[in-house]
């Protein structure tokens, strides 16, 4: 069985963990906001956003995104290269070849997964007991995963 695509179960556990927050990083910048589905206008009659640049992102299809189900809205390529609002936008890779050409793609969730698992998890992560015991896991158990996905 491939080891590619594992995930660890909790990304952003150091994010919401108070442990970790004194020993931030000074050198790492804050990256801007990002914008969100709120701060897109939605057109009802041309079914499509209009984002904050006052481009428009059509309807391309429904898909599935997280196990929940719905709608995608893409820019037209191009449109997003030379925008002032990219860098609140558009959140690119950094990769030895960056997209010449990022396009904004939204995705709005119209049929949720009737449990989402890694909600139930963060909730049991963030009890104060169970914080103890993933910040245990994460000593012995992650660096194996590690040393087994390299070799």
């Amino acid at each position: 069985m491939p080891l590619r695509g594992l995930r660890k179960p909790d990304p952003r556990f150091r994010q919401r963990d108070p442990h970790f927050a004194e020993k931030k990083n000074e050198k790492v910048k804050k990256q801007p906001k990002k914008y969100t589905h709120e701060d897109f206008e939605y057109d009802k009659k041309q079914d499509e956003y209009i984002c904050p640049a006052g481009e428009s992102l059509k309807y391309i299809g429904t898909g599935e995104l997280r196990n929940n189900t719905g709608r995608k809205y893409q820019a037209k390529r191009g449109t997003c290269v030379k925008c002032h609002l990219k860098d609140k936008c558009i959140t690119e890779k950094k990769t030895k070849k960056p997209s010449k050409n990022p396009v904004r793609t939204l995705y709005i969730a119209e049929q949720k997964y009737e449990e989402n698992l890694s909600e139930k998890m963060r909730e049991k992560i963030d009890d104060p007991v169970y914080r103890e015991l993933y910040t245990r896991r994460m000593q012995i158990i992650e660096p194996v995963f590690a040393n087994i996905t390299h070799c």
